[in-house]
C-alpha cells in the first residue's frame, strides 16, 4: 500500500498529465500581421505639417481632409507609409498608404465601417486592430 501511495505521489509530482491542447493555452488572439508595419510607419498628422508632404496625387487641403474624416470616424491613430519623393518635384513627398488603427469597441469602430462603405468601400467587422489602404482609394468626398 505505501508503495502505491508513493509512486502515485512521484508521478504528481513530477508533472505528469494529459497533454495540454495548443488552441486552449492562448489567452489572447495573434497578433495583427499590420502591427509592426504600423510601428514602422509614420504618424500621419505629424507628417502632414510639413507642406511638402501630402498623400498621393492629393492637393495637401484634401490630403487633410482624409485624415481629418478617418479621426472624427474614430480612427485611434493614422500613419503613413510607402513614402516617396514627387515624381516631378523631388523636394515634395508623397505618402502612398495609410495604416489604421481601430478602436477597440465594436461601438466605435462602427463609423469607421460606416465611413467605408459611404466612398463604395465594401469593408467587414472582423474585429482587426489595424487596416492598411492605398490613398488613391480614400479620396475625399468632394464636389467637382
Amino acid at each position: 500500500m505505501i508503495t502505491r501511495v508513493a509512486l502515485l505521489a512521484l508521478v504528481l509530482l513530477a508533472g505528469c498529465s494529459a497533454p495540454k491542447d495548443a488552441s486552449s493555452s492562448l489567452a489572447s488572439p495573434p497578433p495583427d500581421p499590420l502591427e509592426a508595419s504600423f510601428a514602422q510607419a509614420t504618424n500621419a498628422a505629424e507628417w502632414l505639417v510639413n507642406p511638402k508632404h501630402t498623400l498621393r496625387d492629393l492637393s495637401p487641403e484634401h490630403a487633410v481632409q482624409v485624415l481629418s474624416a478617418l479621426n472624427q470616424a474614430g480612427a485611434v491613430e493614422v500613419r503613413v507609409s510607402d513614402i516617396l519623393p514627387d515624381a516631378n518635384d523631388p523636394t515634395f513627398k508623397n505618402a502612398g498608404t495609410v495604416i489604421i488603427q481601430f478602436p477597440t469597441s465594436e461601438g466605435a469602430r462602427k463609423p469607421l465601417f460606416d465611413l467605408f462603405r459611404d466612398r463604395g468601400i465594401p469593408l467587414d467587422d472582423q474585429g482587426q486592430q489595424y487596416l492598411e489602404v492605398e490613398v488613391g482609394v480614400l479620396r475625399p468626398n468632394v464636389p467637382g
